[in-house]
């Protein structure tokens, strides 16, 4: 059994999106033991060729055999007439054989940047390189092609990541993510230019991310308007009349809504909300500004990407000893 708790992403995202077609043509097995084996490729694709999957899925043996598998271990609990092609209770909760060095190797493998390279996988739906925000142009190519995403919970963290401590690696965060945002906006991935298949919330969601870096300018402007009044000794507005004031208290009322609304879908404290507003503020007129300005000249000087994200180079035998000891 390759692979039983590495829960690779490749592997998962091979079962959901590429030999078992999860939102394919069902399978009409009527007996209980054949609802119960693990499906195979054939199932779906009767026409499969096993001497094609290196040229759709990687070289790698072990990921083959592993999808039926992962396929399995994704089954519902079969704990109710209704569930069908479930797992029986139990199923998974049997002693599973020790990870070789070999297995790890493997996924080590398998997980790399470069595994991708020259497969159908890599070519049309697999990670996005390139850009340093490759995880929204993936999210965004998938979701253009007409894919179904789904929001996980699980009880345990799937992943952790470390957070800056101190204000100038997270301004350096935020260039990043704001150089990435630009990038989209002036590249083939702007949500403006989306297909039918994207829907009007993931559009708009997806026009955010390429168009908040933008908003800096207005920010800038907001910040510097009143110390122009103290330095000028002129208002912005000449005459005070009732329907400037009225539009005042609706933008005032409104802003007070959507905080506690932050508040309350957050979880967190004032103290905290107020602390992620003072640095929107400070990344609003730093980093963003500086992102759409360097983002404009690249586009000027006909640059193709803004900034590329190199893939890392191939691990060598110590770098595999190392991951290997570590695991």
């Amino acid at each position: 059994m390759p692979f039983p708790s590495l829960r690779a992403v490749r592997i998962r995202s091979a079962v959901d999106h590429g030999l078992l077609q999860a939102f394919g043509p069902s399978v009409d097995v009527d007996d209980a033991e054949m609802q119960q084996r693990s499906l195979t490729a054939a199932d779906f694709d009767d026409e499969l060729d096993p001497n094609l999957l290196p040229k759709r899925f990687g070289n790698s043996a072990a990921l083959s055999e592993s999808i039926p598998v992962a396929e399995f271990q994704g089954r519902p609990l079969a704990d109710h007439p209704a569930v069908k092609y479930g797992r029986r209770p139990g199923a998974l909760v049997v002693p599973r054989p020790p990870l070789d060095p070999a297995t790890v190797a493997e996924a080590v493998s398998v997980i790399s940047c470069w595994y991708e390279d020259k497969t159908e996988w890599g070519d049309r739906v697999g990670w996005i390189y390139g850009s340093v925000t490759e995880d929204v142009v993936t999210g965004y190519r998938m979701h253009n092609r007409g894919w179904h995403s789904v929001y996980c919970i699980t009880k345990r963290d799937a992943f952790r990541g470390s957070a800056p401590i101190n204000l100038t690696d997270r301004l350096h965060q935020v260039l990043r993510w704001a150089t990435g945002s630009v990038e989209i906006f002036f590249s083939r991935n702007n949500a403006l230019l989306a297909t039918r298949r994207l829907k009007i919330l993931q559009r708009v969601a997806y026009l955010n991310v390429g168009i908040y870096p933008f908003t800096s300018v207005f920010l800038l402007v907001y910040c510097f308007l009143p110390a122009l009044s103290l330095f000028s000794g002129q208002f912005i507005v000449q005459n005070l009349s009732v329907t400037f004031l009225i539009y005042l208290l609706t933008i005032t009322i409104t802003l007070i809504g959507l905080a506690i609304l932050e508040v309350r879908w957050s979880g967190v404290g004032l103290e905290e909300w107020w602390r992620n507003e003072q640095f929107w503020l400070i990344s609003g007129t730093s980093a963003h500004l500086y992102a759409v300005v360097q983002g404009l000249l690249k586009v000027m000087a006909g640059s193709r990407s803004l900034s590329r994200s190199p893939r890392r180079p191939p691990p060598t035998k110590t770098m595999t000893s190392t991951l290997i000891s570590t695991w």
